[in-house]
């Protein structure tokens, strides 16, 4: 069960996480409601990208004082652990943070990846080939959506269907 209300995990229908960076994942007028989307196309959006947990976190770690509540429960204190094995220090953007919670929804189980992030954001794109290889090696399937002024809602619509469809048929 998720810790978190508004990120309620489901067991009738397909679980689809969501990391990336951290304006494009939160902000539906800029995500065009991806979140929505998801919904209506018959899967549960888990979106890790709280802009208050994400600051707070900054905070903490630039004032020395430790961890936010984003790691405490046991199993994000596992998964930030599996995610410091990419890093051997901070790389930019919200990657530590995407690692981990990459790391979370694969231990927990989840359906699908959404990556979103800006077209040609560098921080967020160094992080492409380890979400790749997790992805991959834990064998969870996943969408990378760039966002940038030429990105169209029927294009958007359409490949968020297919991949959802895709993972509802791959668990029947």
């Amino acid at each position: 069960e998720r810790e978190d209300d508004s990120n309620s995990w489901s067991k009738d229908i397909p679980n689809i996480g969501i990391i990336g960076e951290i304006y494009c994942a939160s902000d539906e007028r800029i995500n065009r409601d991806l979140e929505g989307k998801i919904r209506r196309f018959g899967a549960n959006p888990l979106n890790t990208a709280k802009v208050g947990d994400f600051v707070r976190d900054r905070l903490k770690r630039m004032l020395g004082l430790g961890d936010c509540q984003l790691f405490n429960s046991a199993n994000m204190r596992k998964a930030k652990k599996m995610a410091r094995q990419y890093f051997n220090g901070e790389l930019g953007g919200h990657s530590f943070e995407n690692m981990t919670h990459l790391h979370d929804l694969i231990d927990k189980g989840v359906d699908g990846i959404i990556h979103i992030l800006p077209l040609s954001c560098m921080p967020e794109s160094t992080i492409e080939p380890y979400i790749n290889g997790v992805c991959k090696e834990s064998n969870t399937p996943l969408l990378r959506i760039y966002i940038d002024e030429t990105n169209s809602e029927a294009n958007l619509n359409t490949r968020l269907e297919t991949f959802i469809e895709l993972i509802k048929w791959k668990h029947t």
